[in-house]
């Protein structure tokens, strides 16, 4: 180990030590207190979400011209025990037949049953994934092919070799063993649950939860929550709680990776000239699973990190669950306006369309030299006031220049990334001439009025019915020149620099 990392591990201990418990007693309990805030599943939801997995791992089973073998588990925070009641659910298949195969006979299966309201098939994912929405619970399905013996209690999760597997397949079965090394790795579980809950509460409060939109994802803070525990494993709930902000507040999150702790050592990781926040994942070959958390976006959650141990110190518990005053706390704001014809193509469209900001927000972090704040809100809008297109939202991500140390004024242009931006968006595969995109830059004092609900996607799925409408969609052609032309008449950009 360096010596940086050295006194940035010992300065870290060092404050833990000092600050073991939290300077007034009356903080209260979290567990009480989360009961109170309605986010747990009713006993009826928690029936329903088992006859959805029941559902599922029937339709799995049946139809095949030779019977086969398929285990089928669950990960992520359901099978920690941590969900809420609009949580998702991960499955993981394991089977011998090749991943087409099984997508194949499984995706005619889903949409011949009659409580599954939306299906669709994403082939091109890091990890192909079957997206579904089973009596109303959102079900991620992924799968990995294995070519050991299917007898559940002979295979040794842990110790399967994923180096010698196709990459989609190792990646499917990571999820899964990482869950299983975390919940081993916890010395007291029952307490990690309860700050799991909290922390994840928390930050979906202050808007900074959500992978895909440049914050950590639930894996993320599993790990971060974990490693406080490892640390602390004596602690009550309420301190852990206190100590994971003073914790991560000062952790050198530029130069030291985050990683839980095995046989009492972190985990080796080599940080890329690109990663400015790691948070490494538990199964080899170990990866960064804050890879999309960009310059901007860590400033955000550090800060947010030192608002909430500062909030604790202060006998201020109350602002802890504030939600972030995001529409009055930047100067100017780009407004990012998502439209389609239909509602199959408007959900396609959202997807992609979140699945590419990073990029927009690391390129104007570029153009700018890190002198932008660019905070993306974790949620897209509707208006309650004004007539919209019925299939639009809007997306917002505050903007604010930080002052130069010298004095000089601040002179760039963000044109540029938004019009790459635009280019990559419209020359998305997928793109077809129904979809909308308009980008514009407005001031605060607008933005403050808006009477505004934020979008449920998955109620929206729901909708998007039949389900054979989503199948495993043929994918459009790429525009050609005179599509992208008149594609590009739609666009507004900014014509102002900041």
């Amino acid at each position: 180990m360096s010596a940086h990392k050295v006194s940035c591990v010992e300065k870290v201990s060092s404050l833990l030590d000092q600050y073991a418990a939290l300077p007034n007693p009356n903080f209260g309990l979290l567990g009480p207190h989360l009961q109170t805030l309605g986010i747990f599943e009713t006993t009826e939801s928690t029936q329903i979400r088992n006859r959805a997995l029941q559902l599922v791992e029937k339709a799995i089973q049946i139809g095949w011209h030779v019977p086969q073998d398929f285990i089928l588990q669950s990960f992520g925070s359901y099978s920690l025990e941590v969900h809420t009641k609009n949580s998702d659910i991960d499955l993981l298949v394991v089977g011998n037949l090749p991943r087409k195969d099984f997508f194949n006979h499984v995706s005619k299966t889903f949409k011949s049953t009659a409580d599954v309201q939306f299906l669709r098939l994403v082939k091109d994912a890091m990890v192909p994934i079957i997206k579904l929405i089973v009596l109303d619970i959102p079900i991620d399905l992924i799968y990995a092919q294995v070519h050991n013996s299917l007898k559940k209690k002979q295979i040794s999760w842990t110790k399967l070799n994923l180096s010698d597997m196709d990459i989609p397949d190792a990646r499917a079965l990571s999820g899964y063993i990482d869950c299983i090394t975390i919940k081993n790795l916890i010395p007291n579980i029952d307490k990690w649950r309860v700050l799991f809950q909290a922390v994840k509460y928390w930050a979906k409060k202050k808007g900074i939860y959500g992978n895909k939109l440049c914050y950590l994802g639930g894996f993320g803070w599993m790990i971060l929550t974990t490693r406080i525990c490892q640390m602390l494993p004596n602690a009550s709930v309420e301190n852990l709680f206190y100590n994971f902000f003073k914790f991560y507040a000062i952790w050198d999150w530029s130069k030291v990776p985050l990683t839980v702790l095995i046989n009492a050592k972190p985990i080796e990781f080599n940080m890329g000239p690109g990663d400015c926040f790691v948070v490494v994942t538990v199964t080899s070959p170990h990866r960064n699973s804050a890879r999309n958390v960009t310059q901007s976006t860590k400033k955000i959650i550090i800060n947010e990190f030192q608002n909430a141990a500062n909030y604790l110190e202060n006998n201020q518990f109350a602002k802890i669950w504030e939600p972030v005053p995001f529409f009055s706390k930047y100067p100017s704001y780009l407004e990012i306006v998502c439209e389609a014809e239909n509602l199959k193509d408007f959900l396609k469209w959202i997807g992609y369309l979140e699945s590419r900001f990073v990029s927009l927000i690391t390129e104007m972090e570029q153009v700018t030299k890190n002198r932008l704040i660019t905070h993306i809100y974790p949620a897209s809008f509707q208006s309650l006031e004004t007539i919209q297109h019925p299939h639009s939202c809007t997306f917002f991500i505050g903007l604010e220049v930080i002052p130069d140390p010298n004095g000089e004024q601040a002179r760039f242009s963000i044109n540029e990334p938004i019009e790459k931006f635009q280019l990559l968006c419209y020359g998305w595969e997928g793109f077809s001439k129904s979809m909308l995109i308009q980008i514009k830059r407005t001031k605060r004092e607008k933005i403050q009025n808006l009477n505004m609900k934020v979008v449920q996607v998955e109620l929206l799925k729901v909708k998007a019915a039949p389900v054979q409408s989503d199948l495993a969609p043929s994918p459009s052609p790429s525009p050609s020149p005179s599509d992208a032309t008149g594609a590009k008449k739609k666009f507004r950009t900014i014509q102002t620099a900041l």
